[in-house]
């Protein structure tokens, strides 16, 4: 019996956990990258952003103009390794966000 006892009492503790921690059903999620008004504007585009460098790639030169950024379509592949001594010669298209 005591067994169920500390049983239960574990349940409901954790159960008031999710409940405290929820949002209309959704878990709260206290991401700071997700909270940031440029990857929210980069994903609702179906982009994908990088939040150490501020690029949102996979979206055209259009959607990146429609939110402020700044479009390269032919980026070097090596722009964020500063000690890279060979790069392949291939343009990588970005939106560089401000």
């Amino acid at each position: 019996m005591k067994y169920f006892n500390a049983a239960f009492i574990i349940s409901v503790v954790l159960l008031a956990f999710v409940v405290a921690c929820t949002n209309t059903g959704k878990l709260v999620v206290d991401d700071p990258v997700k909270l940031n008004p440029l990857y929210q504007s980069c994903t609702k585009l179906s982009g994908t952003y990088d939040p150490q460098y501020k690029e949102c790639s996979g979206i055209t030169k259009d959607q990146c103009e429609s939110i402020n950024g700044t479009f390269n379509e032919c980026g070097s592949a090596c722009r964020h390794d500063p000690n890279a001594t060979l790069c392949t010669m291939q343009c990588v298209i970005y939106c560089q966000m401000n």
